[in-house]
């Protein structure tokens, strides 16, 4: 069953189609992909993020407790603060990627849309007796929206102020904008974008008030097809597609999400075992097709003869790994994908065949995400 956020309605009232994103419906565009992408690029563009989980941890062990469960040095945080950090298993295979921010009174962990309630049960199984935590899924209690692009730093200053400082990465505040409490977070998804967390109730009113603010510095609200072309190109996974249990962070570029310094955590034997003998088996790429003609366009469902997630990777007829991610649309006229390799030939410019249901395609690997 398809979900919908707190801006279904108010979309929907505008004509906007929606977009099935990890069963959540959001907004495919708003004016046109391409457009939105160069938005992204260039500008500020302002995003629903419906669907993407938020759990909140209360007691007086919640810092102890995601430092022991995830794989950053969260023990330092003071509110105001946070950082990423990897839910893994004990085998080192991961739940997802979250960021952990800490406020006075609580701890709030933002995850992958979908990823919510993996997530809640896979911490809530491994609260000892006694710990003093205790986790509570708020996702479908808030409204979670996104400003991106080059523009978003300028806009967000112009909202909110430290002291005399900005927002620094990873740092967030409370504050009030229009009629709305908002908690602002400069990190997530990709680092150097805002998130910004309502009340439900409250999704419309802000929406409005940021959409306004984003027209007056040129933006425009983007929507899902724009959203999933920039993730790709920039190399960035997301949950059931790139973070799943079928992979190990290092592999998934995620090295600069993982502590080696701190104390045990769950999976820990595993990454450090992995780091000490460099020994991945595979790593994640992006690649795009070296003649996107060849492929030929979209119809109005998506049919064409793209390569789709699933696709076989193949080098000289050998299999050597699988697409997780396809762009649904050109960037700067190429076909832009994800997915994982043998790590001995994820190198960037190294042809490969995708081999899948729509035919055969060559692929290049542009960039390995964590040496990118």
């Amino acid at each position: 069953m398809v979900k919908q956020g707190p801006l279904y309605l108010a979309h929907s009232n505008g004509g906007v189609v929606f977009h099935n994103a990890n069963d959540w419906a959001v907004p495919a565009t708003f004016s046109s992909p391409d457009r939105e992408l160069e938005i992204l690029k260039s500008g500020v563009g302002l995003v629903d993020m419906s669907g993407w989980g938020v759990l909140r941890l209360g007691g007086s062990n919640r810092l102890d407790f995601v430092h022991r469960m995830s794989t950053s040095d969260v023990l330092d945080l003071k509110p105001g603060q946070g950082l990423p950090t990897a839910v893994l298993t004990p085998i080192g295979r991961m739940i997802d990627l979250a960021f952990a921010f800490v406020r006075e009174d609580d701890l709030l962990l933002f995850v992958g849309r979908g990823a919510d309630e993996a997530v809640d049960a896979w911490l809530r199984k491994h609260i000892f007796f006694n710990d003093d935590v205790h986790v509570e899924n708020i996702t479908s209690d808030v409204a979670l929206m996104g400003l991106r692009g080059p523009g978003a730093a300028a806009l967000v200053n112009g909202l909110v102020e430290v002291g005399s400082a900005k927002l620094a990465r990873f740092d967030g505040i409370s504050t009030v904008i229009g009629d709305a409490e908002v908690t602002v977070v400069r990190t997530f998804p990709f680092g150097n974008d805002y998130l910004f967390m309502t009340d439900a109730g409250l999704a419309p009113v802000l929406w409005s008030t940021l959409r306004a603010m984003v027209a007056s510095a040129d933006g425009a609200a983007v929507g899902e097809l724009a959203v999933e072309a920039e993730r790709i190109a920039s190399g960035s996974p997301r949950f059931a597609s790139e973070l799943s249990e079928d992979y190990i962070p290092l592999e998934a570029g995620l090295r600069w999400a993982v502590s080696f310094n701190k104390g045990c955590y769950v999976g820990q034997e595993i990454i450090a075992r992995m780091e000490t003998h460099q020994r991945l088996a595979k790593r994640l790429v992006v690649l795009a097709v070296e003649d996107p003609r060849s492929a030929g366009p979209r119809d109005e469902v998506g049919n064409s003869s793209w390569p789709a997630a699933g696709a076989d990777v193949q080098v000289d007829g050998v299999k050597v790994g699988h697409l997780t991610s396809v762009s649904p649309i050109l960037d700067e006229g190429s076909i832009k994908a994800l997915g994982y390799i043998k790590a001995a030939l994820a190198q960037p410019g190294l042809q490969v065949d995708i081999i899948g249901e729509s035919g055969a395609q060559v692929m290049r690997i542009l960039s390995v995400p964590s040496e990118a």
